[in-house]
Order: structure tokens, then C-alpha cells, then sequence
């Protein structure tokens, strides 16, 4: 016989198994009052005559990242009893949703910061506020952008694991071939431009022979980012996608 974990014991399994960009629990249930909340979160669980199990979905990265959650999952049974059902989804959302509308989600799902809200919205995940405050995780153990990402309409439904950084990449023998100092890359964006500028080489015909930066580097939506740009207003609820930085 086998039994689902309480909501109380998600908390718990998310820190250890947050290596998504965000974990989230799904579902209704009402949190665990604050008091006495923080002992429960942290002691041993008691003996149990059945099986508990923790169901978690994830993205399907390929092998070489569901391997590593594999064997956190079995470090984390190894310490807690608690079994780990790991199941990942190259559809994640839309199953997601599926399991929902059927009342069979899993107890924790990977999620992010463009599914997190559209989740969150739909009454699909629970608040996860009330774990934080019982098991004592603070949002500032967390980089602020990860966990404000986490973030909807004041309530925080998913716990960071991950997330992609942008880094520059140049060729320093570039650098030096169009009198550009190698050890000094641009540290602003109006250095990016101007020694991109300098680098783009054409041939006769109009041709590229050099890039510096590419033309859809890094992005409409960062770049929207970088000019001060929104593309919705939280607070008044409204696309602002059209409207200037």
C-alpha cells in the first residue's frame, strides 16, 4: 500500500530536488497551521506502515540532468523514507494540465517564470507562503530575481533551482585585430554597440566576412529588458508589450 505525501512533507522534498527553474506544489490542500510548524519540518519523519510516496514532474532535459535527480531522490528516500517518483515530460505543462482537470496532479512539478504565473493564475498550484514561514526559508536565501519569479499577485508558488545566465563570449584576437583592448570587454551597453560596430567586417559585395554582435542576440524579450521595457503591468493587470521603456 502506498500513500501520497502530506503537503507539510513537500517542502522538505523541493529544497532537496530544486535543480529546475522552479518547483512548485500543485493542488488545493490548506497549509499547516504556523505553530509547531517548524519542529514537524525539520524531525525525522515517524515509522509508517505504508509507503510514502512524493510524485514530482519534471522537464525531460535528457540524461544527463534527470540522472542527477534520480540520485538525489534516492539520497533523499535513503534519509527520510520517503520514496521518490520522478517523471519527465518533454510536454510538461500540457500533461500538467491534463492530470489537474483529471484531480490526479503530482505532488511537486517543475514549472517557470512563463508557466509559473499562467499556473498561479488558474488556481492550479498552492501557495507555498505559509511552508516558508512554517519550515523557517526565508525569500532572501534566494537570489531576489529567481524568487521574485516565483511571484504571483503577492503569493510565492515555486522554490528556485536554477536558471540561465547570459555571459559575453569575444574573441580576444579580434579584439587586437581591430585595435580594441582584449582585456577590456564592454561593461556597458553602449560599449557593446560601438565595439560590435567595430568589429562587423564586409566584403566588397556587402557581404558579412566578420560579425560582432548578432543581430537577434540576446533576444527580443532581454532586450526589451535591458531598454527598461515590461511587456505586463502586474499591478494593473494589463499587456504592455506595445508601449515605450
Amino acid at each position: 500500500m502506498t500513500s501520497r505525501i502530506s503537503r507539510r512533507s513537500f517542502i522538505g522534498a523541493a529544497a532537496l530536488t530544486g535543480a529546475s527553474a522552479a518547483l512548485a506544489a500543485c493542488g488545493g490542500t490548506p497549509a499547516p497551521a504556523s505553530g509547531g510548524g517548524e519542529a514537524a519540518a525539520t524531525s525525522a519523519p515517524a515509522a509508517a506502515t505504508s509507503e510514502t510516496v512524493l510524485e514530482v514532474w519534471n522537464n525531460n532535459w535528457g540524461e544527463v540532468y534527470n540522472e542527477p535527480m534520480k540520485a538525489i531522490g534516492e539520497a533523499y528516500t535513503a534519509e527520510t523514507g520517503v520514496k521518490v517518483n520522478w517523471a519527465f515530460n518533454d510536454q510538461w505543462q500540457e500533461k500538467l494540465l491534463t492530470a489537474i482537470a483529471g484531480d490526479i496532479p503530482p505532488d511537486a512539478c517543475y514549472t517557470n517564470w512563463v508557466g509559473l504565473p499562467t499556473l498561479a493564475h488558474q488556481g492550479t498550484m498552492l501557495p507555498l507562503d505559509d511552508y516558508f514561514a512554517a519550515s523557517g526559508i526565508q525569500s532572501s536565501d534566494f537570489i531576489k530575481a529567481m524568487i521574485d519569479a516565483c511571484v504571483w499577485e503577492g503569493k510565492t508558488y515555486g522554490i528556485p533551482g536554477g536558471a540561465d545566465f547570459l555571459v559575453l563570449h569575444y574573441s580576444k584576437d579580434v579584439y587586437e585585430a581591430v585595435g580594441l583592448d582584449p582585456e577590456q570587454p564592454p561593461v556597458t551597453l553602449a560599449d557593446w554597440v560601438a565595439h560590435s560596430e567595430a568589429i562587423y567586417k564586409f566584403d566588397s559585395a556587402g557581404n558579412i566576412e566578420r560579425m560582432g554582435m548578432g543581430p537577434t542576440d540576446p533576444g527580443l524579450i532581454y532586450a526589451a529588458f535591458l531598454f527598461g521595457g515590461e511587456f505586463y503591468n502586474t499591478e494593473e493587470k494589463r499587456i504592455t508589450c506595445n508601449e515605450g521603456g
